[in-house]
């Protein structure tokens, strides 16, 4: 029984997670279903660049709605034209991108780690201020963004 509930958790995550990409995902962006589809993507699958929300469920909520929230309305609301995906720590599904990236989780379980990634590039800027540093890089990141300089 107590199975069960960890499963129905699981399950219940995973379709909270895939919810909130389909919600700020751009129009016309694949279905992502999980870290191996992403970096395919990211490798040049799809052409662009990609703002990647790291996070963990489990961290604490105030601090990832504060700068989802902030990421929306700083980044994604200017440039919707921007890849933009979330990639739960705590889900299992990015684990071998976290991996792979080096994403510090001993960070994510206390606030979101955001990435800039376009043409072979990318930064990465974590906690409080990192939506304004990831702001002030987007020039030097975006391919899109250096090409209209």
């Amino acid at each position: 029984r107590r199975q069960g509930r960890q499963n129905m958790k699981l399950l219940l995550t995973v379709v909270l997670a895939l919810l909130l990409i389909s919600a700020f995902s751009k129009v016309g962006d694949p279905v992502i279903k999980g870290g191996q589809d992403l970096q395919k993507y990211m490798e040049g699958d799809l052409q662009g660049t990609f703002i990647i929300f790291f996070f963990k469920k489990s961290a604490p909520e105030a601090r990832t709605t504060a700068m989802r929230a902030e990421l929306k309305s700083k980044i994604l609301d200017k440039y919707p034209n921007f890849h933009y995906h979330e990639a739960d720590g705590d889900s299992g599904l990015y684990n071998d991108l976290i991996d792979d990236f080096q994403v510090d989780n001993t960070e994510l379980k206390h606030s979101p780690t955001v990435m800039v990634a376009s043409e072979g590039v990318a930064y990465w800027a974590h906690g409080d201020g990192a939506v304004d540093d990831l702001s002030k890089k987007l020039t030097e990141y975006s391919g899109e963004l250096r090409r209209q300089k």
